[in-house]
């Protein structure tokens, strides 16, 4: 006897023994994109926050010295020397190159997106 707010899902048996989400898409492929998601969005928080800190140390400094008179920083000329590497000519940005180049070349984009958030909640 089934409840009526159970609500169950079709998974279809395939020959070689692995199962398949109602598009067709086997569970296999889901998993690796899971598991390479969970490894990459691991990696990436943990050098995020090593080079989040260097920037920070290092701006911190560079504003504490200028405070004192040591040096001088011309603001301008550092926006401009970063600026082409935030956001290409066609104002594309880098979280949008990187985010595509990484999308566009992992099969099963979703496990792997999924895997990626995981991640960053968890570690």
């Amino acid at each position: 006897m089934t409840n009526a707010a159970t609500v169950a899902l079709s998974i279809e048996g395939r020959p070689d023994g692995d199962f398949a989400l109602p598009g067709g898409l086997p569970f296999e492929a889901t998993r690796f994109g899971v598991a390479l998601g969970l490894c990459v969005g691991y990696a990436a928080k943990k050098v995020g926050r090593v080079l989040m800190f260097l920037a920070g140390s290092i701006a911190i400094l560079g504003i504490a010295l200028q405070t004192m008179d040591w040096i001088v920083i011309d603001w301008t000329a550092v926006q401009t020397t970063v600026q082409p590497l935030l956001v290409d000519p066609r104002g594309v940005t880098l979280g949008e190159r990187l985010w595509t180049a990484t999308i566009s070349s992992v099969p099963y984009g979703g496990g792997f997106v999924g895997g990626i958030l995981i991640s960053f909640k968890l570690g």
